[in-house]
């Protein structure tokens, strides 16, 4: 995408800062810091009259993202200027305690409709309406989308593997010889059928658990996917049912079910 900050001079120095809320802190959109005062930032753009304006759409939804226990932000910004586009992101700021930290947006669309924000297990899910693929942009949004973002050393990662029908699911996987199950918060044991990709990372972040824990403790994860049959043979035959499992989001060691 070519955002409205390819006007500026690209030798400018990206800066961060610490605000005091996510309303008044600094974020860094199509790699120009943005620095928010009650939620509204103008910048000048380089010899032209015109303003880039960015303003927060909505109010800031709270909830930890990082595990540190303290409550981070996720919220809708926009951005216009120059032209009829208004561009949307999904903005997370970091909770340093007390102050906040903004990241870089991930970018949503051109005049999409917002529609809300949720934060489960250390996952943002933000959702809003977007076009069918093809459509104009003076048509009005009617595709539900769904973007997963996590925090990854420090960084805003879209998780992006999902296909039609899939779910969050949060629980304890077991993987080892013989046996590869996941126990969803709050329902039964379920057999892991996936991708050989799929199947590698679960067995890697299994493997991978901290060095003293005993053989098959359940390891606390963040999956997507989907309910599905059980195998009719082998070892997973002895189950109900089976979780197809799309993508591994999260591990989130130590964690339990709530």
């Amino acid at each position: 995408m070519v955002g409205l900050y390819a006007l500026f001079n690209r030798d400018e120095v990206v800066e961060t800062s610490l605000g005091v809320d996510p309303l008044n802190t600094t974020y860094i959109i199509e790699g120009q810091s943005v620095k928010l005062a009650n939620g509204l930032a103008e910048q000048t753009i380089q010899g032209s009259v015109s303003k880039i304006v960015t303003q927060a759409f909505g109010k800031p939804f709270y909830g930890d993202l990082d595990g540190n226990g303290l409550k981070d932000s996720v919220m809708f910004l926009t951005q216009s200027g120059g032209g009829s586009g208004e561009f949307y992101y999904a903005t997370i700021a970091l909770n340093k305690n007390a102050l906040y930290e903004g990241l870089e947006g991930v970018f949503l669309g051109d005049r999409i409709a917002p529609q809300n924000i949720q934060i489960k297990d250390g996952v943002a899910i933000v959702n809003y309406a977007d076009r069918k693929a093809g459509e104009p942009l003076t048509v009005q949004p009617s595709v539900g989308v769904s973007k997963y973002l996590v925090i990854e050393e420090g960084i805003a990662k879209e998780t992006s593997n999902f296909s039609q029908g899939d779910l969050l699911f949060s629980g304890g996987l077991v993987m080892g010889e013989g046996v590869r199950v996941f126990t969803p918060c709050g329902g039964s044991t379920k057999w892991v059928i996936g991708s050989s990709t799929t199947y590698k990372k679960l067995m890697n972040a299994y493997e991978n658990r901290v060095m003293g824990t005993n053989p098959y403790e359940p390891l606390y994860v963040v999956l997507a996917g989907k309910i599905v049959d059980a195998p009719k043979d082998g070892f997973g035959a002895d189950y109900d049912l089976g979780i197809e499992v799309t993508e591994l989001i999260k591990v989130i060691p130590g964690g339990k079910c709530q």
